[in-house]
């Protein structure tokens, strides 16, 4: 009984802060900070947030070495990324997630590529809406409050950085946030 109300209470604080998150976003939105960014300093965040929990589940978190610079506010494409990354993780079972960039004509695109269980093309932009779930009924799929790719999309749009998201039901999801490059950052000793 305990341990239900705890994770009743902890699902009412995720709640509450989401949706001070998205009333803050849609209300006041903080004015992003861009700077130059090394890509590598933000995965070395990631990957310390998620590593021990990506092993408990048995799945493969794989970050790929990179010296690109980007254009952006760290905390606020951290954010993006942190979504990304725990929803690849609740919605694969099995597998691995990769995260990793792609070079492009003056952008790059940060991926966040899963073996889960996919999106069907026709629920790839719902995704995106509050509160909107798809699939899913274990315990791990089920925890989600269908509020943190709302929270994703709305970011993107104050940092002006597309979003995309490509997948196939039963081979995984590619959701990738596309920055501006910048030449190359200072390495922070």
């Amino acid at each position: 009984l305990v341990a239900r109300v705890e994770s009743g209470l902890l699902s009412v604080e995720d709640l509450l802060s989401a949706l001070l998150d998205i009333s803050r976003l849609d209300t006041a939105a903080p004015e992003p900070k861009k700077e130059t960014l090394r890509v590598a300093d933000l995965f070395d965040i990631l990957e310390a947030q998620f590593a021990q929990t990506f092993a408990e589940q048995g799945l493969g978190l794989r970050f790929a070495r990179t010296d690109v610079a980007i254009y952006s506010d760290s905390a606020l494409l951290r954010r993006i990324l942190q979504n990304f990354v725990s929803n690849a993780r609740r919605y694969t079972h099995e597998g691995r997630v990769l995260v990793g960039c792609r070079r492009q004509a003056g952008t790059v695109a940060i991926q966040v590529l899963d073996t889960g269980i996919g999106i069907a093309e026709q629920d790839q932009e719902a995704v995106f809406e509050e509160f909107r779930r798809l699939g899913g009924s274990d315990k791990q799929t089920r925890r989600g409050l269908g509020l943190g790719l709302a929270i994703v999309a709305r970011v993107a749009r104050l940092l002006d950085h597309p979003v995309r998201l490509r997948s196939e039901p039963g081979k995984g999801s590619c959701f990738e946030v596309i920055v501006p490059r910048a030449r190359s950052v200072d390495r922070k000793e």
